[in-house]
Order: C-alpha cells, then structure tokens, then sequence
C-alpha cells in the first residue's frame, strides 16, 4: 500500500479527507493540530517561512523512514477513488501532472516575476545558475501538487537533490523538479499522470483556503 501525508505551518485548517482503511495519513505540523484519521507530527522548525519550511517536508519524503510508497498532497487536494488505482499501477518511480499552460521553467520564471510571487533576486539567481549549467528551454514543467514516489534509492538521491537547490533558491518547487531530474540524469523515472491536476479525475482541487505566506 502507500502513505498519504502533508504538511502545514502557520495555521491548523487541515482539510479532512475520507478515511480509507490501511492507508496511513501523515501531516507535519508546528500547530496544535486536532484532526481525525491523520496521524499528526509536530515537529521543530527550521526556517521563518512557513512556505519554505513546508517544502522541506514535502520535498524529503524519504523522513518518514517507510519502505512504502509516499503520496504527497497539497492541503488544498481531496484523494478520489481513481488515484489509489493510479498509486498501485504507476510504472514509474515518481508520478506527476504536466503543467497545462507551460513547458519551460524560463518561461514560469517570467509568469512568476510578473505576477510578484517571489523576489526578483531569489528567482533571477536561480534561472542564471541554470543557464550556466546549460539546462535546455522548452524542457517540459510539472505541477507539484501530487506526488507519488516509490522508495528507491534513486528516488532518495533525487529528491535531496531537489532540496539542496529549492533550500538556497526559489521556494517556487516546479522551478526546480525539473532541473533536479536532469542534472542527475533521472527524467526517465517520472511517469506523467494522465490529464492534469486541476481536471484530473484523480484527485479534487479547491481553492486556498487563505494566503499562505511567502
């Protein structure tokens, strides 16, 4: 089976969702949080943001210590039936929606300056490093919002990886999945999920529910 788990930081209105049998829901949490059928983890805080300190938690699946398959969701998405199908038959070792409108993480960085989501500086850094690297245009963007990972090693070794970046750079995660994958040379382990997620029968999207902070 698998373990579904999230995190939440500064604020405790952690979404019920449906109790399924022998399939474990974690949250980790610096709050006082009383929630049915999650087993809550309060746990010490390493940064002010509680967007950053979130995705410490989401990025490091591998904390939970489980030889299980991990099932990331954003604290906005409901599990529907059809994704614990899509869990058990993924053939990848990480799964992922495609981001519907773009397929370059240049090109999210412009959408993300424009629209004032993060600091120029903090963004503009990153996209640099990139470039010196030589990581492509075009070279395809995820929505992060579900992740299902297997635990392998070769999952472990990305997603460190993909926190040692996100930990010095931008704390948008889609802007450094990608760029993760290919520096290790690991795009072939990722298995899309089929439509995307805000359409997705897999899962149900809702609105934040407030403004989380930066």
């Amino acid at each position: 089976m698998f373990t579904i788990y999230t995190a939440m930081f500064g604020r405790n209105n952690l979404k019920d969702v449906p109790f399924v049998p022998g399939i474990p829901k974690v949250v980790f949490t610096d709050q006082d949080i009383t929630a049915e059928h999650w087993l809550v983890c309060k746990v010490p805080r390493q940064f002010l943001s509680d967007r950053r300190e979130a995705r410490k938690w989401k990025i490091l699946c591998h904390v939970m210590n489980t030889d299980k398959t991990t099932v990331w969701l954003d604290d906005r998405i409901t599990p529907l039936d059809p994704l614990f199908d899509a869990v058990e038959n993924l053939k990848g070792e990480i799964g992922v929606f495609k981001h519907p409108d773009r397929d370059c993480v240049y090109k999210e960085e412009s959408i993300c300056l424009d629209r004032k989501l993060e600091g120029f500086e903090d963004i503009e850094d990153q996209m640099e490093n990139y470039f010196n690297e030589g990581y492509p245009q075009h070279n395809g963007l995820h929505e992060t919002g579900v992740l299902i990972r297997r635990p392998t090693e070769t999952v472990k070794a990305f997603t460190n990886e993909w926190w040692s970046r996100l930990s010095l750079g931008s704390v948008r995660d889609q802007l450094s999945f990608g760029p993760s994958l290919w520096s290790l040379g690991l795009e072939g382990i990722v298995e899309t999920l089929p439509s995307y997620l805000r359409q997705s029968s897999l899962v149900k999207w809702d609105k934040p529910m407030k403004p989380v902070s930066a």
